[in-house]
């Protein structure tokens, strides 16, 4: 009988987990820098560095949980490649390790991190466009824009 986690799913889980965080981190900063270009405009008094930084942040992890499957699934391709590539998926099947014990690892990090979206980032998605909504009221409200008025109605 094997034991519920051996070496093997260990090793396989620490593998696929570091390449998903690494592609979860990578998408997390370009994510996070473009928003944060985007967003620089809206730069007043009302509207400091500090709830720029708050709301690129929070905006990236939402991001991040819409696209959650696609980094699931490029990490579980980049830990196949890896394997591969250093032939430990033949050191594995000629040792005897069926198919379905080297997928364990992979099936409970998947079904774990397809729980993951509606447990966390629900939370802060809400509250993002709470606040968003509110940045962009005042936002309008503290007279950046330019407005013209012609003799029967405004331009910005």
């Amino acid at each position: 009988m094997f034991p519920l986690f051996s070496k093997l799913d260990i090793y396989i889980a620490r593998t696929l987990i570091s390449k998903i965080l690494f592609i979860t981190s990578a998408f997390f900063i370009l994510i996070f820098l473009i928003d944060l270009l985007e967003n620089s405009r809206k730069l007043s008094d009302s509207f400091k560095f500090y709830n720029l930084l708050l709301f690129s942040t929070l905006h990236a992890f939402e991001i991040i949980a819409q696209i959650l499957f696609f980094i699931t699934f490029l990490g579980c391709l980049f830990t196949f490649l890896q394997f591969a590539k250093t032939s430990e998926l033949q050191v594995m099947k000629i040792s005897g390790v069926s198919n379905l014990r080297i997928a364990k690892p992979f099936l409970i990090i998947i079904l774990g991190l397809s729980l993951l979206p509606s447990i966390l980032f629900s939370q802060i998605s809400d509250y993002t466009s709470s606040k968003q909504l509110q940045t962009t009221n005042s936002f309008g409200a503290t007279g950046l824009c330019l407005k013209e008025q012609s003799q029967h109605n405004y331009f910005l």
